[in-house]
């Protein structure tokens, strides 16, 4: 056979020098029915030309088919009972079977939609909670505004220099005042020649009136209504003279930062200046600072002098945590100084 198919053909060099061998082996194989199909296929197939390649390929590559030996065929499976069962079954009977097995049972659908439905009703319950704390929050905000609004409405008859109808109205509108002081009201504010008319801190940036303060019917000390001003404590010492000064002012209004916000920068050695009603200056250096509770103040130390010093001026100012029921802060922080000779 491969001589038949090898005459007038072009061949390589290795079918070539193995042609002989081929042959040989292929006539010392027994023929088979599959081997003798392949060998007339092939020799029914047109002859290409001399030059053909690709015919020598398939020529070697079928040569390989009948030099191979053919793998046995595998025996049936056998079958189990259970298998032998379904197989024979009838048709209508798999075909139920088949239903069933795809088909949902009628529980578990049920139980998938009231999952459904409980992850439905959660998501608008979470929505729902939402919407109820941001409505909240909004309303609340409205309320403490509009009352913040009415108060300072109610309080707006009451002047920057203290005077009231009522002490009680006079301590309520303490620190409601945040309205801008301008330059124009420092120039044209005028006090007595003795008394102080403007405080100066360049460090922590104050300059503001010095007004006069007493106290309450509480026995507290009086505060300027405006957050941007000072009140000189009537009851102690006059700047220019022995003793202790005392000014205050607020470290916060409402929503505004306050003169004094900054007083705890102050270090040792800071200055502070006091303008006089007759244009005289008197200076001071801070000596000493604390934080004390609002409650454990000592005023017989607030109103003297640090030894060795003759004169001081004491700075005193809200600080610490807003006490709701109480109106204020829990703390004061207080700034001791003394003159500069």
């Amino acid at each position: 056979m491969i001589e038949d198919i090898h005459q007038g053909r072009s061949m390589t060099r290795h079918q070539r020098l193995s042609l002989p061998q081929r042959s040989a082996r292929t006539r010392a194989m027994p023929q088979t029915p599959q081997r003798a199909r392949i060998a007339a296929v092939m020799r029914a197939r047109p002859v290409r030309g001399p030059s053909s390649t690709i015919y020598s390929t398939q020529v070697s590559r079928e040569t390989v088919v009948l030099d191979k030996q053919l793998p046995p065929r595998p025996a049936p499976a056998q079958l189990s009972p259970t298998d032998t069962k379904a197989a024979t079954a009838s048709p209508s009977r798999q075909s139920t079977e088949t239903k069933h097995k795809h088909t949902p049972h009628p529980h578990k659908k049920k139980h998938r939609f009231q999952r459904f439905r409980l992850r439905t009703v959660a998501r608008w319950l979470l929505l729902l909670v939402i919407i109820a704390s941001a409505g909240y929050m909004a309303i609340d905000t409205y309320r403490t505004n509009s009352e913040l609004k009415h108060r300072i409405q109610e309080l707006s008859g009451v002047a920057s220099t203290g005077v009231a109808v009522t002490d009680e109205q006079r301590q309520q509108a303490e620190g409601t005042d945040e309205a801008t002081v301008h330059s124009e009201s420092l120039d044209t504010y005028r006090v007595s020649p003795e008394l102080p008319r403007i405080i100066t801190i360049e460090k922590i940036g104050v300059k503001a009136r010095i007004f006069q303060m007493g106290v309450h019917r509480d026995g507290s000390m009086q505060a300027p209504v405006g957050i941007y001003d000072a009140g000189w404590y009537i009851g102690s010492a006059r700047p220019g003279t022995d003793g202790a000064a005392v000014i205050d002012a607020h470290s916060s209004g409402p929503t505004k930062q306050g003169l004094f916000g900054r007083l705890d920068e102050l270090d040792a050695g800071d200055v502070v200046d006091v303008e006089l009603g007759d244009g005289s200056h008197i200076r001071y250096r801070v000596t000493d600072k604390q934080a004390v509770p609002k409650d454990t103040v000592d005023m017989k130390k607030l109103l003297s002098v640090k030894a060795p010093a003759v004169q001081g001026l004491n700075l005193i100012t809200c600080s610490g945590k807003w006490v709701k029921s109480q109106s204020t802060y829990s703390n004061r922080t207080i700034v001791y100084t003394e003159k500069i000779e």
